[in-house]
């Protein structure tokens, strides 16, 4: 969420800096949205087929490509593509979320345990912007604010490819009680 808004409280400003029309750089924000709905209704199939971790490592991965594609936007076709990929990934890992939990931890307090998540994921969305913000205002440049973006999303694939679910039988326990 820490790249998520970032990218989305900087990217028109980032995008008129680069001489693009405000009106025009303005549409990136609901190609954002609609890819995000692309993938909302389609990684719960995927996840299926392919489990929750290997999909949750390719989300990060893609966000990962588009951040770093990010720095090299120069132009509204490459910003509105960019767009397109951040917001599959984007949306990819928000549905994922509930259940990599529910199969990290179980079902007997997974409201407590997505709720504790949620909590901390306000603030990457609060900070993100911030940072990047303030890595622009020092630097004069959106180039390594951007790269937060990317460092971030890697550290998420980092910490996926780590995390181990609980053993089977531990859910069914926790289904039984």
């Amino acid at each position: 969420t820490f790249s998520f808004s970032g990218v989305m409280v900087h990217i028109v400003i980032y995008a008129t800096g680069l001489g693009i029309a405000a009106t025009t750089a303005a549409n990136i924000l609901p190609i954002i949205g609609v890819s995000t709905i692309f993938s909302r209704l389609t990684i719960g199939v995927v996840s299926d087929r392919i489990g929750n971790k290997p999909s949750l490592v390719i989300s990060f991965i893609v966000m990962s490509v588009a951040l770093l594609l990010l720095n090299l936007a120069t132009d509204i076709r490459m910003l509105y593509l960019v767009s397109v990929i951040f917001g599959i990934s984007f949306g990819a890992l928000l549905v994922l979320m509930s259940p990599i939990t529910a199969e990290l931890f179980g079902l007997r307090s997974l409201g407590l345990i997505l709720g504790i998540l949620i909590f901390f994921s306000a603030i990457g969305d609060a900070s993100g912007p911030v940072v990047m913000g303030g890595i622009f205002d020092i630097s004069g440049s959106y180039n390594l604010a951007f790269i937060t973006g990317p460092a971030a999303a890697i550290l998420g694939i980092i910490l996926s490819l780590l995390i181990t679910p609980i053993h089977k039988e531990t859910l069914i326990q926790d289904e039984q009680h």
